[in-house]
């Protein structure tokens, strides 16, 4: 399955998407189906999943480094879940910065160990308990939405207000992980990042299934950091800002 975003699938029913529309009915139909079964397994702290609809970047790690940050401020003791993508896991791991390298953990997983405790595993439940047991008493689960592994107290979904939901095909077709329909009722809100053309079909399908809308915007935030195991690398934060 492809995993990284393609141009046709942000314009609206191209040749190539409508070819490939009985592989994306097929894998959505599959996703939708799993996503309707499973409840996912709970743990003794809160979890707050931050996830988004769609392949690509929404902007989605950084709303989660800001909430985390934010939960620091109230006195909480927040961590983060990942599933650790780009990385070789096998098992549960806390994220040590001084000694994991991206290629052990994955990029995320290092750029949010700067804010708080970080604990990888594709499972996520273990990965969750490993935070427990570590001190933590509020966690943030860095996508997840569609996994039903690990079930959230709230979900949150971030959506990008250039890019929105593309064509509407799910994959190989289009950017959508799993139906709009199998995936809206997950959210308890839509953050809804900048400013575009897409917006007003987001809301609209917000609307339709009575999901909440907040509209924010990041400014990027350039800077070097030095990681022990792989020599000084280039991050970028966000600074997150609420539009009213």
């Amino acid at each position: 399955m492809l995993s990284k975003t393609q141009p046709f699938w942000w314009n609206d029913k191209r040749l190539l998407s409508r070819l490939l529309w009985p592989l994306s009915w097929l894998y959505g139909a599959v996703v939708a189906r799993r996503m309707t079964r499973m409840r996912g397994d709970l743990v003794t702290v809160p979890v707050l999943c931050v996830g988004n609809f769609t392949v690509g970047g929404t902007g989605k790690t950084p709303v989660a480094e800001a909430l985390a940050r934010a939960a620091l401020a109230r006195g909480r003791k927040p961590g983060f879940v990942l599933r650790g993508y780009g990385a070789k896991i096998t098992a549960a791991r806390l994220v040590d910065p001084e000694r994991h390298t991206y290629a052990d953990v994955g990029d995320e997983a290092l750029m949010l160990s700067r804010t708080a405790p970080v604990a990888v595993s594709p499972g996520r439940v273990d990965a969750a308990r490993l935070l427990q047991d570590a001190g933590v008493d509020f966690i943030i689960m860095d996508d997840g939405l569609q996994s039903g592994k690990l079930r959230p107290d709230f979900t949150v979904a971030v959506v990008d207000a250039r890019r929105g939901f593309g064509n509407g095909y799910c994959l190989p077709a289009g950017p959508l992980r799993a139906p709009l329909a199998a995936q809206l009722p997950k959210a308890e809100v839509i953050l809804l990042n900048g400013t575009g053309s897409a917006a007003p079909s987001v809301v609209a399908a917000a609307d339709r299934a009575n999901v909440p809308v907040v509209h924010f915007s990041q400014k990027p935030v350039e800077g070097l950091i030095k990681w022990p195991a792989k020599g000084f690398w280039p991050m970028r934060g966000s600074v997150i800002r609420k539009n009213f």
